[in-house]
């Protein structure tokens, strides 16, 4: 749904609808801010998203109940489970990180949408059997809004694996906070994870939460943060990342932040 800023210029103590939902049991996910010449990602749960252009949904007031950007659930035909996240990005270069409850994530970029040639790890263009130039979608496709969309992300279906974090990534450098339902908790630099361009692709493991035999998972993760790089201190990641592996394990964070305030101690 979108809805001009201006309606939400005054609100009263008691608060103003936003939004009226269609379904019983729906519940809002996400609230970006957005100009009409923005691309909207919808990601589901289940691995598919659906990218169209925020032009594309007209203007509603506050209490109506929008339409749909992405085919989940129990409607026909569509990709099942339910919306993981959605961002409105200008920026064809800015990155989307998915990361599923089991610890596995997969970075794209946005892309143009545009079909280019399809090259190799030595920049060179693919060709098929019959000679003829192979194409492939410049980052995510574009679809229609209420589509089914597209597959972003290969889950293990034999685990129940899901989607539980959608995050824009503008830079690298930036670092990220991954939390468990049994409360363990990993920093980690963006740049730790996987870029691909494959969108059938499983990703890789940034959190290990299978049990010791492998065979099933002891935690899974339910909350993520992105920390601007901007607001990293210089040196202070490498500094907690004690073992070089290029995460800060919740072991380490405790032992810096006691080492931390022990110093704070002294100096008082």
């Amino acid at each position: 749904k979108k809805t001009d800023l201006h309606e939400y210029v005054r609100i009263n103590r008691n608060g103003k609808y936003a939004l009226r939902f269609k379904l019983e049991n729906d519940s809002l996910v996400n609230v970006q801010q957005s100009v009409d010449s923005d691309d909207v990602v919808m990601i589901s749960t289940t691995g598919y998203a659906s990218r169209f252009k925020c032009d594309a949904i007209r203007i509603s007031g506050r209490v109506s109940g929008g339409v749909y950007g992405i085919k989940v659930a129990e409607r026909k035909g569509s990709g099942g489970g339910f919306v993981a996240g959605m961002l409105a990005m200008s920026d064809y270069e800015s990155q989307i990180l998915t990361i599923s409850k089991y610890g596995m994530a997969k970075r794209s970029r946005l892309g143009t949408a545009e079909r280019i040639p399809d090259l190799d790890k030595d920049g060179n263009e693919r060709f098929d059997d019959d000679g003829n130039r192979k194409m492939m979608t410049d980052g995510y496709r574009s679809t229609n809004p209420g589509a089914k969309g597209v597959r972003t992300m290969k889950l293990d279906e034999e685990v129940a694996d899901e989607l539980v974090s959608v995050r824009r990534i503008p830079d690298l450098n930036d670092n990220l906070f991954v939390l468990t339902k049994k409360g363990m908790m990993i920093r980690l630099a963006v740049d730790q994870t996987k870029e691909t361009s494959g969108k059938s692709t499983k990703g890789t493991r940034i959190m290990e939460l299978r049990s010791k035999n492998k065979q099933s998972h002891d935690d899974e993760i339910i909350f993520t943060a992105r920390l601007p790089a901007e607001l990293i201190e210089e040196d202070e990641f490498d500094a907690m990342d004690t073992d070089g592996d290029g995460v800060v394990s919740r072991e380490e964070f405790e032992t810096a932040q006691a080492a931390k305030f022990e110093s704070n101690s002294e100096e008082e």
